[in-house]
């Protein structure tokens, strides 16, 4: 019987945008009957081996595209090297996409070499996350061996039996669960034997967290942790546990040990539904695929360094969620290399995920933020998010990506009363930073100020004041210590905020860069705008770091220092400035 078949909107939107001929492999989720295609990746008839350890563990080979300029019709042996990969169904899907000014799409089913047609339903990302979930496991593995090429493949192979032949247990703290292996008589220790992993998820929950409440997300990535457990005791038989005296045999001679630890973090997506006794396998398939990275990483710089162990970059494992992805792709990277010698390599997977190479998605700076990522005391990411829509029935554009919430007394700094401008820019610079654009510190106060007696804009006793900034001297310290440039938009006063409505929005749809505005003596940070073509109203997305408390999600957002606001919001009487930093383009 053939799946029912829920094309991702990410995926349709990536393949209608292709402008040039191109072979690729679809990628997806099974579950119940039904195939949930979810992540691309271009071939041109490349090895497909070492494609899928980049998406989460489940998502799977299941099928292939071809965009084209013509009808032809389906060459099989152009892409027979795929088919022979997928293991997940029987009835491969074939998407075609014709190269015109409709894109049409056309889905087929693969069925004895020839094509019927398949129907096709579009899944939107929070559809697919209403049934769907994330488990992140974190281990750590040593790997000792010889200093040579063989060996460290030998290393990582016993690494991997270790883990495959039951001797290790996964563990999920929160709801006290353990999922053992081979030797266990139903595989589940703990209260939550017989659940499913929506429900163990649901028991994870620190409600005490402002940080994981979330209001009214359009898209909730639900994630679940969990860490793993070597077996270190074996059960003997009467015959084996007789005691012999150790064997010792000394060998003096110098040699080199090659003694790493190998810190795995892993990626599953499982549907909500799937029993959690069923995990096992799925847990550790995610270590095998962050194996495969970490040894295809470690022995390129190996290889590198002319087989000089002690030149060997450490790996280190992250995630990025690109919004244009819709999925989870997982990176290594060396701890030595940095993103400007990384570049070639995002070029390539960017091609690859037929994403643009006008802005960074794999930098460093853009990797997801989980919430066991965050200290207590740290900004909140993002509190937009949790925002309800206005009902201003207006086009919308707001941010895009993440940033951190600055507010008055942060990181114990007093500037109640002064602070607020420094406050919206040090928001900026963190939008900056998760976007990959930089890599420096968010600016302190003192490194603020600095900056501005630096380039002389401010005489030496502004250091250590409790003066304001403006937009102007905002736009100074973006350029002097982030090199972002930025436009400065100016409205005569607050009665006139709605008539610069449409420059906003076209300023979100392009930069998508969060604006910082100062009138009067207070300033603020717009983070989107929402503009009726029909009546001309114009609403705005505002972020303010007049806020003073601890970082409580509901209570900003319940207080308004997060939200909408019309056009009263804003002192007729004053005049106000906003400083719009520009995007470069750049991978």
């Amino acid at each position: 019987m053939k799946p029912l078949i829920k094309l991702s909107e990410a995926v349709v939107a990536r393949l209608t945008a292709v402008k040039e001929p191109c072979l690729g492999n679809l990628y997806g989720v099974f579950y119940n009957k039904t195939q949930c295609i979810t992540s691309l990746f271009v071939n041109n008839n490349d090895q497909t081996s070492g494609t899928a350890p980049y998406f989460p563990t489940e998502i799977e080979l299941c099928g292939v595209f071809e965009v084209n300029t013509s009808l032809g019709g389906f060459d099989h042996k152009k892409l027979e090297n795929t088919l022979t990969n997928i293991q997940v169904t029987d009835n491969p899907l074939y998407i075609k996409i014709i190269i015109d000014q409709n894109n049409k799409i056309e889905s087929f089913f693969i069925v004895n070499d020839q094509l019927e047609a398949a129907k096709v339903e579009i899944l939107k990302d929070y559809e697919l996350y209403s049934d769907f979930m994330h488990i992140r496991l974190r281990a750590q593995l040593p790997l000792v061996c010889n200093p040579d090429e063989d060996s460290i493949k030998e290393g990582l192979v016993e690494l991997k039996r270790n883990i495959d032949n039951g001797m290790v247990a996964f563990y999920f703290s929160k709801p006290n669960v353990f999922i053992l292996g081979n030797d266990a008589e139903n595989g589940v220790t703990g209260s939550f034997t017989e659940c499913n992993v929506e429900e163990l998820y649901l028991t994870s929950l620190d409600e005490s967290k402002g940080k994981s409440k979330n209001l009214n997300d359009v898209l909730k990535l639900d994630v679940i942790e969990a860490t793993m457990f070597n077996k270190v005791t074996s059960n003997l038989n009467g015959e084996q546990r007789r005691v012999h005296a150790p064997i010792v045999q000394v060998d003096k001679k110098k040699f080199e040990l090659l003694n790493m630890v190998l810190n795995l973090d892993a990626l599953s997506m499982v549907h909500k539904k799937l029993p959690v006794k069923n995990l096992y396998e799925i847990l550790v398939a995610s270590c095998f695929r962050n194996l495969f990275l970490l040894q295809r990483t470690i022995l390129k710089y190996f290889q590198q360094s002319g087989g000089d162990f002690s030149k060997i970059s450490y790996p280190e494992i992250y995630h990025f969620y690109p919004n244009l992805c819709g999925h989870f792709v997982t990176r290594v990277f060396g701890k030595g290399e940095t993103d400007e010698s990384l570049e070639q390599e995002r070029k390539i997977i960017q091609d690859k995920l037929l994403l643009p190479l006008t802005m960074p998605f794999f930098r460093r700076g853009n990797r997801y933020i989980f919430n066991s990522d965050q200290e207590d005391d740290s900004p909140l990411i993002s509190p937009h998010l949790s925002v309800k829509n206005t009902n201003n029935g207006g086009e919308i554009a707001v941010v895009r990506g993440n940033y951190e919430y600055y507010h008055y007394s942060q990181q114990k700094m007093d500037d109640n009363g002064w602070g607020c401008a420094y406050r919206s820019l040090q928001t900026l610079a963190s939008w900056f930073n998760h976007q990959g654009y930089s890599t420096k510190l968010v600016p302190t106060h003192r490194d603020i100020q600095k900056c501005l007696v630096d380039i002389g804009d401010k005489p030496p006793n502004f250091i250590g004041s409790k003066q304001w900034i403006g937009s102007m001297e905002v736009g100074f310290v973006l350029e002097t210590l982030l090199g972002i440039t930025s436009k400065v938009l100016q409205c005569s006063s607050g009665a006139e905020m709605g008539s610069i409505g449409l420059e906003l929005l076209t300023h979100f749809k392009t930069n998508g860069s969060p604006v910082m505005i100062g009138g009067g003596v207070l300033a603020h940070t717009i983070l989107g705008v929402d503009c009726n073509h029909d009546n001309g109203n114009v609403k705005f997305l505002i972020l303010d770091p007049h806020y003073v408390g601890g970082e409580d999600l509901d209570k900003i957002i319940n207080k308004g220092y997060c939200g909408w606001k019309g056009v009263e919001f804003w002192d007729k009487k004053a005049f106000y400035n906003m400083c719009m930093p520009i995007v470069p383009k750049c991978l």
